[in-house]
């Protein structure tokens, strides 16, 4: 099969080009009142990613595509809805920029060769691994159904703060960096990671709980320290309520 190949793009934001969708393209529209808002990152050199930049415009995402993996690092600090990334990206993959993706909770289409092991990894770290032939209606209709799976799982909006001092296990020392009614994101030096489930303390504000660790990663300016995303472990309600109040109570921004 033939990939079809789009217009030439903006490298930083694509909208209308005058492509018209074809009446079987058609059905992807009816998701466009869902992607309306919703900002796709595409990446990759080899023009394949921007082969999917008509389609995915006519559903109604904003896209952004880049050929590089310096400058999409860079843009996933902006929280895009949807990562899609080709495997090859010169002296990286794709899949290195999955998994940035998943420790921000963003979800990921990797595009590659058949290779089990590869496929495994990105299973590993919660992308989508997908193999020639390429289908761009295939490719929308995976891009509507994660961006609305990723929607139900984040239940809350994140806070960034001011780095508040916290201790695990009343032992190693690190700070939050953002906050939600769900958790908390921790950075640490490295030889303190924190362990899978732990107790964490923040003395500023007399709290402490029970967490579970959901994902960690090397911190991009310091690869010494790690950055931890962490959820409230248990049901305790009284628990859950102080959190709630101490992050509302928390300075700071919201971020998406």
């Amino acid at each position: 099969m033939t990939t079809p190949r789009a217009p030439p793009l903006n490298p930083r934001k694509h909208g209308q080009n005058g492509w018209a969708p074809s009446g079987n393209d058609l059905a992807v529209r009816q998701g466009t009142f869902m992607a309306a808002h919703r900002r796709v990152l595409l990446v990759g050199p080899s023009g394949l990613v921007q082969s999917l930049a008509p389609i995915l415009t006519a559903a109604g995402y904003e896209l952004t595509v880049v050929a590089d993996f310096g400058r999409a690092r860079a843009l996933l600090d902006s929280h895009p809805d949807l990562l899609i990334t080709e495997l090859k990206l010169g002296n990286y993959n794709g899949l290195h920029l999955a998994i940035r993706a998943h420790a921000a909770n963003t979800p990921a289409i990797v595009i590659g060769t058949p290779d089990p092991v590869l496929e495994a990894e990105a299973e590993r770290q919660g992308a989508t691994y997908v193999k020639p032939p390429i289908d761009p209606r295939r490719i929308a209709s995976l891009a509507n159904e994660l961006i609305k799976t990723a929607g139900h799982a984040r239940r809350s909006i994140r806070k960034k703060v001011p780095p508040v001092e916290a201790f695990v296990n009343n032992e190693a020392r690190g700070e939050l960096r953002d906050v939600s009614y769900d958790g908390m994101r921790f950075e640490a030096a490295e030889r303190d990671a924190p362990p899978p489930y732990f107790d964490i303390r923040i003395p500023q504000f007399d709290f402490s709980c029970r967490v579970q660790r959901i994902w960690m990663s090397p911190v991009d300016e310091d690869a010494s320290r790690v950055s931890c995303g962490v959820a409230l472990a248990g049901s305790d309600s009284k628990v859950t309520s102080e959190w709630r109040a101490l992050v509302d109570a928390m300075p700071g921004f919201a971020v998406h």
